[in-house]
Order: structure tokens, then sequence, then C-alpha cells
């Protein structure tokens, strides 16, 4: 689905050896872009951005030279080169931010019922800005979130209710499943 938010298809046809030069070109471009990244899933947006970038100016490069086997064999394959990367960045970081949001959800939802019964009400969380990042954020607050609801109402259903118990958690509430990985807060 990403992929075809992105403007990527992998329907690309093989015909001939630039196919490969164009795939070989992206593939290490692509890898070396995320590289430069530090191979960071927090990066994983800019380095979705700098790829659909790259797509969209090949497709229209393509077209502007008025196409041809061997240059419509290069694009594709280079199409398909950054898409063959893509999809594997996409594959790890989802998974990794997703166990990150797990343990999160985890570790919060034991923090929310020992405060909660401590205090003898439904504890309060002072609120973090969530960070929209559709590559890293979007898995990591719904795990932290799917996690944090199931481990709370396990742990402490009495004070597992309510709008300040959502309020505590959901990110569209600025809850502690928010995403910010913004070093400065």
């Amino acid at each position: 689905m990403l992929l075809f938010l992105l403007g990527l298809n992998s329907v690309v046809e093989a015909r001939g050896s630039f196919y490969t030069v164009g795939k070989n070109l992206s593939e290490n471009l692509a890898q070396s872009t995320w590289d430069n990244l530090d191979m960071d899933c927090v990066n994983v947006d800019e380095f979705l951005r700098i790829l659909g970038d790259s797509n969209d100016r090949a497709r229209k490069r393509i077209a502007s030279l008025g196409g041809g086997s061997s240059v419509e064999d290069f694009g594709s394959g280079y199409i398909q080169g950054l898409i063959n990367v893509l999809e594997v960045v996409i594959e790890h970081c989802t998974a990794e931010c997703s166990k990150i949001g797990r343990f999160a959800g985890e570790q919060a939802a034991f923090i929310f019922c020992e405060v909660s019964t401590a205090a003898g009400k439904t504890a309060t969380f002072k609120g973090l800005e969530d960070i929209p990042n559709i590559g890293c954020g979007e898995p990591y607050s719904i795990s932290c979130e799917s996690e944090f609801y199931s481990e709370a109402k396990d742990m402490c259903s009495y004070y597992a209710r309510g709008t300040t118990f959502y309020k505590y958690y959901r990110a569209s509430y600025q809850g502690c499943c928010s995403y910010n990985p913004d070093s400065s807060r």
C-alpha cells in the first residue's frame, strides 16, 4: 500500500541489459541513501521522500527523452531497484518500531496501574507531542496503544476505563503512546 501511495509499483518488464544497469544503479543509490541516514528507522520518512522524489524525477525524465527500448529498460530497472531496497527497509522498520511500541506500551501500562492504584484514582499524563511519521511513528503508536490497553485492562481494569484513561495513552490525545523522537523534548 505504501509503495502505491508513493507512486511506486513493481509492475515492470525486463527487456534488455539496460534494465540490469538501471536496477543495479538505483539499488546502490537507495542503499547508500539509507546508509547515509544511519539506517535509523527514525529517518525512514525522509528516506521515503527521497526515493519517491527520485522515482518521480526518473519517470518525468524518461518521458522527456521520448522513450525507446533502451531508455525504457533502464527506467524500468531503475524503478525496480528503488522498490527492492524500499521494501526491505519498510519491512525492517515496521517490525522494529512495532516491537519498540509494544515494549513502551507494556512499560507505560505498568506505571499507569501502579500510580492509579497508589493514588486511588485514574492516573493522568501531562502530554507528549505526537510527531507525524508514517514509516516508524504509525507502527510504534499503534503497537504501543494496543499493548497499553491490553496490559492495563489485565493489571488494573478498575482504572482502565473512561476519558482520563484514554487520554493517558492515546497518541491522538498526546498520550504516552505518542511518537516523539525529538531529542529536545
